[in-house]
Order: structure tokens, then sequence, then C-alpha cells
């Protein structure tokens, strides 16, 4: 990615702060930019910018007390969660501050409208908090995986992460389920979906699917005969169900599957 401006819109509570860092994270193994300036909740108001938008392009500039122009090796990652178009609207928001910054706007979603990334983030939490707190790594049933993509998770990605973290601290076994759940994820006992997930009984029951397999392969260390024993079904059975649902076991040394191109 070679431009130097992007804009990341998003609600309260997804993650937009952690795209700054995946962003680094490419450049730095691209080596394509030197230095990356990350503005999370970038609201700035009219008066704001006029006072501090010297910062912007052009991508050349003068030091203090020099007379020669030298390049600028920066990239601006703006991240916001209010609704810019309507503050433009309003005359709260610099409207050529805007375009400016918005060249390659990234758009995150509500976790609610992207379930499939969940088994992945509670793996990445579970991992992050057991080394934290000293414990052995946790992992989810995938009976407490079903009532993990039934939630509606109306405080999106940082509601999840304050879930995993308690389950971490308050049980006792390396394996999460279902009696371990607390409230609010039981509360419903799985009545209906959430909005933006699945329309229809048959997607519904996939989705839960999905999730199932991916935390019984991920409970039995990818381990195939195990799982496929383990869900009652036989071996190639279950090979079809992964390639059916885009899932590729990984390599060895990887720790998530890879949905197929």
């Amino acid at each position: 990615m070679k431009t130097n401006k992007i804009a990341v819109i998003a609600g309260d509570g997804i993650g937009k702060e952690v795209m700054p860092e995946g962003v680094r994270a490419l450049d730095a193994a691209a080596r394509k930019f030197g230095l990356s300036l990350a503005f999370d909740h970038f609201d700035w108001s009219c008066d704001n910018y006029d006072k501090h938008g010297w910062w912007m392009p052009p991508d050349w500039k003068e030091r203090i007390g020099g007379h020669e122009p030298i390049r600028v090796d920066v990239r601006v990652i703006a991240a916001s969660n209010k609704p810019l178009q309507e503050l433009i609207a309003q005359g709260r928001f610099r409207e050529d501050l805007f375009y400016r910054l918005n060249v390659i706007p990234i758009e995150v979603p509500p976790l609610r409208r992207r379930k499939e990334d969940i088994p992945l983030l509670v793996e990445h939490f579970f991992k992050t908090f057991s080394a934290e707190y000293g414990k052995r790594p946790k992992t989810l049933s995938g009976d407490a995986m079903v009532y993990f993509m039934a939630y509606d998770w109306p405080g999106n990605v940082r509601e999840l992460r304050n879930m995993v973290e308690r389950l971490v601290i308050m049980t006792a076994g390396d394996t999460i389920t279902p009696e371990d759940l607390p409230p609010p994820l039981r509360a419903g006992e799985l009545v209906g979906v959430a909005d933006g997930g699945p329309q229809s009984l048959r997607e519904a029951r996939e989705a839960f699917e999905r999730a199932f397999i991916l935390a019984e392969l991920r409970a039995n260390g990818w381990n195939i005969t195990r799982t496929a024993k383990q869900l009652g079904i036989g071996r190639v059975n279950l090979w079809r169900k992964l390639k059916a649902y885009g899932v590729t076991p990984p390599r060895k040394g990887d720790d998530a599957a890879r949905p197929e191109a």
C-alpha cells in the first residue's frame, strides 16, 4: 500500500485503534515508509485544524530556521468513530481536510457483521491473556463457540476482549465450556440471530457448524483424526466440510486457519 494517507472509519469498540499497528507492520515488512503518524478518534474541529493543520501535505517541508525543503517520508493514519460527512454538513469538520485524508478509506464494520472473525479473535485473546496472567493456554469448546457466534456483541471487539479476559481469570479448567459462560452470553439461550448475521436457518446452522468445527480443531491441535472422532464423523467427511467452509489447516508453525482464496 503506497499511499501516505489512510482514513479508518469505525464505531466504538470495533478495533480501529489496532488498524494502524497492522498498517505499520506491513510498512515495516515492505520498508515503504519511514514513519507512520496515527490519530485515533480523529474529529478535529475547524478551529483545531486551523491551529494544527500545518503537518498535512505537501510532502516537502522546511525545518525551523532552515532554507532548503526536505522530503517528509510520513504516512498519516486517521481513525474516527464520528459521522464525518454529517459533521461537514453542519460546518463542524473541514471538508478539505476530509478529502485530504480520505485517500484510502477503510470502513471497519461492527463485529456482528463479521462473525467469521470471532474464532480468530477469541484464540488471539486467549493466548494474550493466558500469557499475561501466567496461566496455561485456554481454549473454547465447540459448544461454547456456538454461544459466542450467536451473541450480538453490542460492545464489539472491546466487549469480546473483556469477556475472554474474564474467562481466563475466572475459569479453572483449560477448556471453556457453555457452563463456564456468564451472562449475557447465555441470557437468550441462542434465541434468534443477531442483526447482520445469517438470514436463514440454513445459513445460521452452517455458521455455527463452522465455528464448532474450528473450535474443536484448535482444541485438538489441528489433529484431523482425533477431531473427527470427537465430532463423531469420518475423516473424509471432516475434510469435505473444511473444504466447503473454506478452511485450510495451518502449515507447521502457523497458528490459525486461513480461508481459501
